[in-house]
């Protein structure tokens, strides 16, 4: 989503909301823009993702590899990120952000949250929990 990513986000990324590829009409007609382009400018490998890239990164992805099958960039390799922003980022952030110049832009702290079993998870879904009286995870010990 846009808020999901103006949370932070892999440095040099293009975001595009999932509901505009998916739809079939205006979403065909981007994608295949979007992949000419790619195509154009030599990029080898397209690297498709969500939060978790359990639904929405996994949909895209398949849709935008049919398409760039059918002409606009047959030979762009397009790959799923395993595990999603959320597993990436957990793998490379760190909270005093020393370790991402290259690697993720936009980290707004103030919306992450470190919990001990999940790692960094976005601070309104922990928030979100709390609020249902369910037992959000502890920020665990730095």
């Amino acid at each position: 989503t846009e808020a999901e990513f103006a949370n932070g986000h892999v440095h040099g990324a293009t975001h595009q909301n999932s509901e505009v590829i998916l739809d079939d009409t205006p979403g065909e007609g981007w994608a295949r823009d979007y992949l000419a382009a790619l195509q154009k400018d030599g990029k080898e490998t397209l690297v498709v993702h969500c939060m978790y890239s359990q639904a929405r990164g996994p949909a895209v992805a398949n849709k935008l590899v049919h398409i760039a099958a059918e002409g606009p960039a047959p030979n762009l390799n397009i790959v799923l990120l395993n595990g999603g922003f959320h597993k990436f980022m957990n793998t490379v952030w760190s909270e005093d952000g020393t370790n991402t110049e290259g690697i993720l832009q936009g980290v707004q702290k103030a919306k992450w949250r470190r919990t001990a079993t999940h790692g960094f998870v976005e601070e309104d879904a922990v928030q979100a929990l709390e609020q249902l009286g369910l037992e959000a995870d502890k920020k665990a010990a730095t």
